[in-house]
């Protein structure tokens, strides 16, 4: 049973006395409060990090005055200062916010407690302090940052930790943050300097993923044969505001496009053709698809993805800052929305081009634009050996080959990184893959004409030297036997392109040009020394993925810090590049490989700090209940088999839960807070929130959900309150056939596709009297989108080739249109009606006949809802 609801109070009317002699913890609440409030009353709620409480009431009666008076107070006899603990200061919550409230001691001063930071007057060195759970007071100086640092303890951290500072951002705000090994630091300064030297709280919250990252799982699966999962509007929807529906739109248009054109290369390539011709409109296309994937990618998107200009770290920040201030800008990320919108509003083949993208964009950054289109040329590869594949990574529009060197700017005394990308890929299947090779490299037919090749070698010395060692900055991949394409209307006089005609109407010719065993080992070396952050790897075969990671694993390397080399990995014993090896020694046995990874090991320039006090994981081993104990036994229930293949562990399980309970208080909140809201206004928060939830740990969203259904519909799972582990060994949610079959979808759509199933399930449930045709019409075109979209790549394949069929045959008769549809309704149904009588074939192998049927239901009775 719920507990009473929460009640609104100031900040400012909360205290805390701690008297020392008595050993008594005195908390207060004294003020006024609404007067619907019949009484209210302050309780200590049960919390790891430090003591916390409540102000709860009863609401009700006729007539309430507008506000009534209170002064209610607990008290604790505890012992303070306690180590490893907050002694500082008490949480309180209420329906406005949960405050931080000092404590104020009477007898003697309090030690200990979270990192506490306290005005002072500048020092020569700034402090350098080691913590995750440990409590460390330190001193912030004046008037320049404080650098801390947290180390992640065992196990090992893996792309599923995540570490979150909690500050005070009216008084503290970021001055530079990063990662080193297993390290990650943070320089703090003061935004507003408070009075009285009040303390400030710095909370640092780690959560550790398995070690190393989940062992490597491999399967047996068609790869995709176009681009598969492009994930184009990842972190879009929550940063463009009003103009989310209009991007979104163009990288869809840029999308399709893009696609048409990859399955021709590949439709000719496996017809057995040498080369394709390809017109300047559908190069414009692919080379503008090429970059804006990699302008997307995760290193812009963790330069630009900050709400305030203070955040913004990089090199350019002054020039940004004036840029931003001269196009009204409020934030880092506007300038990255805008700049995605002119790539995709740019006609590359207008002849003022390049101007367009230096009035609408960033200057840098549509330099780099321009230089990325002029300063490379593309060129469409193939392994020659039929043994021979490339391997797919899921970051490979952003991997680029070339050397990367820190150097001391012996002007300003500042690091400076230099690097130079000789290529870029764009694998789009395991036998094809896209190479933009620099012109700085030689071209065999332009290099017969000598100053062509002198203006080559030049440009070539320049970027050179640009590096720490400039004999070293050069390409691996130097000796690529590529060339340009050949334009149609040209032909080559002494190494000089002449043109002639109208040069829209022009095309070029791309042969697919064979690569020996050392190049696509070369390449494949490339993609995985890129992509160990990365979940999945691709291959299509087995053999071909055994022989790749045996020569990639036993290639030879450089213990020199001087030399790059491959495979280099920190000194640190949980240092993520070794885990990332390891586990790729681990996917070699499992292909039948008997081999050890060679790796140059570099030493870390400190030596990490080994933290005193109480670990996390021992805490939350002392506080599991007899009945999470019994939950994860031997013999584990579905539910928790469930929760397990969504990675969760009895480690995780408390904390899970927890967050599932929070979501739901959060979303409750704002329902009550936007009453009176105008409902569009209302409907985008809930969108917002959406969104937000969408994006979390998918066996956290998976609790949330069961919490909601207990909510809107009161009911419990076989006899136990939501959320709770079952005992039941059959689930028929929604939510948990899709956990099921979680191994078939992209993380970042399974949660997702579960919130959309548990709603629109609640909905059919609250609107029993609806047949199936005003299902659909209710919910059968809303929010969760399209089937081509559904996060499962096998699903999303055939429904593309399917999407495309109709395309090809104009359609289908307007006679079997639904009149009350649009055109693009009527081709998304008949996509979903033709796509689940294809569902056995796609997904058969994968899934047991019980599982595909229970799946099949939820897809298209539920989320994707189909006529029949």
């Amino acid at each position: 049973m719920a507990g009473p609801p929460l009640v609104a109070f100031d900040a400012d009317n909360f205290s805390a006395v701690y008297i020392s002699k008595e050993r008594l913890l005195k908390v207060q609440a004294k003020g006024d409060i609404s007067g619907v409030v019949l009484d209210a009353w302050l309780q200590r709620d049960e919390w790891l990090g430090g003591l916390k409480f409540s102000l709860v009431g009863y609401y009700g009666g006729f007539n309430p005055p507008p506000s009534k008076h209170i002064d209610k107070h607990i008290e604790e006899h505890i012992a303070l200062p306690m180590p490893h603990f907050n002694s500082n200061s008490v949480l309180i919550e209420t329906a406005n916010a949960t405050f931080p409230i000092p404590i104020r001691y009477l007898g003697f001063d309090s030690s200990g407690g979270e990192i506490t930071l306290t005005k002072q007057d500048p020092i020569p060195e700034p402090q350098v302090s080691t913590q995750v759970l440990a409590p460390i007071p330190i001193h912030l100086p004046g008037g320049q940052p404080g650098k801390y640092t947290a180390r992640i303890t065992a196990p090992l951290p893996s792309i599923n930790s995540s570490t979150t500072p909690k500050f005070d951002e009216s008084y503290l705000r970021i001055w530079d943050s990063g990662v080193s090994g297993n390290r990650l630091y943070w320089e703090i300064t003061w935004e507003h300097e408070p009075d009285n030297a009040m303390p400030q709280l710095f909370d640092v919250v780690t959560n550790n993923g398995p070690a190393g990252g989940p062992a490597p799982w491999i399967k047996e699966a068609p790869i995709s044969r176009t681009f598969g999962s492009l994930d184009m509007y990842r972190d879009i929807a929550a940063a463009a505001h009003q103009h989310q529906h209009h991007i979104e739109q163009q990288l869809s248009g840029l999308e399709s496009e893009a696609a048409l054109i990859v399955r021709d290369i590949r439709k000719a390539h496996e017809k057995g053709n040498q080369g394709i011709s390809l017109t300047r409109a559908r190069l414009n296309t692919l080379r503008k698809f090429l970059f804006v994937m990699k302008y997307r990618g995760s290193t812009f998107h963790r330069r630009f993805f900050h709400s305030r200009t203070e955040d913004y770290t990089g090199e350019d920040t002054s020039q940004l800052k004036e840029y931003m201030c001269k196009k009204d800008y409020q934030r880092p990320i506007d300038v990255w929305l805008n700049n995605i919108k002119a790539l995709l509003e740019v006609d590359l083949g207008a002849d003022d081009w390049q101007q367009f993208l230096l009035d609408n964009m960033y200057p840098g950054d549509a330099l780099w634009a321009i230089a990325h289109i002029r300063m490379y040329y593309m060129a469409i590869c193939t392994p020659s050996a039929a043994h021979d594949e490339f391997l797919v990574t899921q970051n490979a529009y952003s991997i680029a080959e070339g050397p990367f060197s820190s150097v001391v700017d012996l002007h300003t005394g500042k690091t400076r990184d230099s690097y130079t990308e000789f290529h870029m890929f764009g694998i789009i299947s395991p036998k094809l893959a896209l190479v933009l090779r620099s012109l700085l490299l030689p071209d065999r037919v332009e290099d017969e004409n000598k100053s062509i090749r002198d203006w080559r070698s030049n440009l070539y010395t320049l970027s050179a030297n640009l590096h720490a060692y400039p004999s070293l900055a050069n390409s691996d991949l130097e000796d690529l036997p590529v060339h340009k394409s050949r334009e149609s209307s040209t032909r080559t006089i002494n190494g000089r392109t002449d043109r002639s005609g109208d040069s829209a109407s022009h095309s070029f010719y791309f042969q697919y040009f064979p690569l020996s065993t050392s190049h696509v080992d070369r390449i494949n070396f490339v993609m995985l020394e890129e992509c160990p952050c990365t979940s999945t790897t691709g291959f299509n075969t087995k053999d071909s993925a055994r022989k790749t990671l045996e020569s990639y694993l036993t290639a030879p390397v450089e213990n020199n810090a001087s030399v790059q080399s491959i495979k280099t990995v920190g000194d640190t014993p949980d240092d993520l590049r070794k885990a990332y090896l390891d586990k790729l020694e681990q996917a070699a046995r499992e292909l039948g490989a008997n081999v050890s990874a060679l790796y140059a090991t570099i030493p870390t320039n400190k030596t990490p700090v080994n933290l005193k006090g109480v670990n996390v994981k021992d805490i939350q081993m002392n506080i599991q209940s007899n009945m999470v104990d019994e939950a994860f036994s031997k013999k584990p229930t579905k539910h928790i088999d469930l929760y397990k293949k969504l990675g969760g562990s009895a480690h995780t399980w408390l904390q899970d839960w927890d967050q599932g309970k929070k979501m739901l208080n959060m979303r409750i909140k704002v329902d009550v807070w936007s009453q009176g809201v105008e409902e569009d206004m209302r409907q985008k928060i809930r969108g917002d929130l959406r969104e937000i939830f969408c994006n979390l740990l998918p066996r956290r969203v998976w609790y949330y959900l069961k919490s909601v259904r207990f909510l809107e519909l009161g009911k419990v799972e076989n006899d136990r309150p939501h959320g709770l582990p079952s005992t039941a060994d059959v689930l028929t949610e929604p939510e948990d056939v899709i956990a099921e079959a979680s191994h078939l979808f992209r993380q970042a759509s399974l949660a997702r596709t579960m919130y959309f199933a548990v709603l629109n399930q609640i909905y059919f449930e609250q609107n029993p009297r609806l047949d199936r045709l005003s299902r659909v019409e209710n919910r059968g075109f809303g929010a969760a989108g399209l089937i081509c979209k559904c996060g499962i790549p096998f699903v999303e394949d055939k429904a593309r080739d399917i999407l495309m069929g109709l395309f090809e045959a104009n359609g289908f008769p307007e006679r079997m249109m639904n009149p009350k549809w649009n055109k693009n309704q009527n081709v998304e149904m008949a996509t979903r009606v033709l796509l689940r009588r294809s569902l056995p074939e796609i997904l058969g192998s994968q899934l047991s006949v019980s599982d595909l049927k229970a799946l099949d239901k939820v897809l298209f009775d539920i989320v994707y809802l189909t006529v029949s």
